[in-house]
């Protein structure tokens, strides 16, 4: 997302893309005690209020390098090798300079 405060980026990972978006764009619920649901709310209402935007990437596809040295495609229906791909894309970011938002 970006605003005048620049460019800021959360990196995440889930099975199922619509519902995860769905939990940012109306967080809460009886009970709901997640707070990077509301916290993420309040910062995309905040940006687009200032006429800013919040922009959605999504990996479809994530290659790692084998011990040999060849090319392997991650196989991302696999939470840890989602996993291992939001790491690596966080790494990726703060290398990059982005204010990354993850906690």
């Amino acid at each position: 997302m970006s605003d005048s405060s620049g460019t800021r980026v959360y990196v995440g990972e889930s099975q199922c893309l619509a519902a995860r978006l769905q939990h940012y764009q109306t967080p809460g619920g009886p009970g709901e005690q997640q707070t990077t649901k509301f916290r993420l709310n309040r910062l995309m209402v905040d940006a687009l209020a200032v006429g800013g935007r919040v922009t959605v990437e999504v990996a479809t596809q994530v290659e790692a390098m084998a011990s040999d040295g060849t090319p392997v495609t991650l196989d991302l229906s696999q939470k840890a090798a989602r996993r291992r791909a939001e790491d690596a894309i966080q790494e990726a970011e703060r290398a990059s300079g982005s204010t990354l938002l993850n906690k």
